[in-house]
């Protein structure tokens, strides 16, 4: 009879336990992460995850959108999926070394340590002129803010060079243009020789 009692024992244990990691997960999507292939942009830490909305050690933050040297019309579609504080994702829009063109913030789904979506149009072609720029996105500590040393207490630090259009490349602007002829040529200009 003790044997049966210490059996039953330990399945009621192994249940506690199992119990306890699956409650130990926040709430957040209910789909697994089916795509094996790696986002585009990823701060460089251990990649090792599950399915959505679970504690993992995975990139704190992971950008799908822009993807690097992406080419931007107008708006730019920022996406992808964080574990940080508070859910904040920071950004900022820098030309050059440190000529800082737009910056804002998007919340997550959920704050670390649970994984969550965000996602967010940014309109810049009103504020911010055609050319190349590098996206900076990271989290924040929120005890390690420094004013003397503006990259204290960030977490997951990413640089995204991307290229900022006003149209699509190689589209008209909108307006009527005369069709033009191919097969027409300007007229030939008049020998006029040596003088």
């Amino acid at each position: 009879m003790r044997p049966r009692r210490a059996a039953t024992t330990l399945i009621a244990g192994c249940l506690l336990v199992a119990a306890s990691l699956v409650a130990a997960g926040c709430a957040g999507s209910d789909d697994a992460d089916d795509d094996p292939t790696p986002p585009a942009a990823t701060s460089g830490q251990d990649t090792s995850s599950g399915g959505g909305g679970e504690v993992d050690r995975a990139e704190p933050i992971e950008v799908t959108s822009p993807e690097p040297f992406d080419e931007v019309v107008r708006t730019m579609r920022f996406e992808g999926r964080a574990s940080v504080p508070e859910a904040t994702v920071q950004w900022r829009l820098v030309r050059g070394e440190d000529e800082v063109m737009a910056e804002g913030f998007v919340t997550a789904d959920c704050a670390a340590p649970c994984r969550g979506d965000f996602r967010e149009d940014v309109p810049l072609i009103d504020t911010v002129e055609p050319g190349n720029y590098t996206l900076l996105v990271w989290g924040q500590r929120q005890g390690d803010i420094d004013e003397g040393d503006p990259t204290a207490g960030r977490i997951g630090f990413l640089e995204i060079p991307i290229t900022l259009y006003a149209e699509q490349p190689g589209e008209l602007p909108e307006g009527e243009f005369e069709q033009v002829d191919p097969t027409l040529r300007p007229p030939e200009a008049p020998d006029v020789g040596d003088r």
